[in-house]
């Protein structure tokens, strides 16, 4: 039997198999995306980060955006809070929200000088 408006649709999928979805929905977006505004993938990325990173002292929310792209870019993330750390000079507590955001010890980093240079940002406060 068909379902009629009146009656909900289940969703009868795998929460794996629907993941997998989205991820691929995703990827194949963003990368449809990148080709045709002819930008680098990571260029991208890190710009659009950036720029969220830096605004995100005027507008908490767009703090939240950053952190929403960066759910795929996971490495990229130590590299954002050394770019970013200058932009927040004498805000503390910013510092240490963006800091929390952007590295831990939980985030694997193959270049060990990024770790130290990161670790030392976000310790030193």
């Amino acid at each position: 039997p068909q379902p009629t408006h009146s009656q909900p649709v289940k969703l009868q999928q795998n929460p794996e198999k629907l993941q997998l979805r989205v991820n691929f929905q995703f990827w194949n977006e963003f990368f449809t995306f990148i080709r045709v505004s002819e930008q680098h993938c990571l260029e991208f990325v890190l710009t659009t980060a950036l720029n969220f990173i830096k605004n995100s002292i005027n507008d908490h929310k767009q703090l939240e955006q950053a952190e929403s792209l960066l759910k795929n870019f996971e490495p990229l993330k130590p590299l954002l809070l050394l770019l970013s750390w200058e932009y927040f000079d004498g805000h503390f507590a910013f510092r240490e929200k963006v800091g929390e955001m952007l590295w831990s010890k939980r985030h694997k980093c193959s270049d060990p000088h990024v770790e130290y240079g990161c670790d030392h940002l976000v310790f030193q406060q």
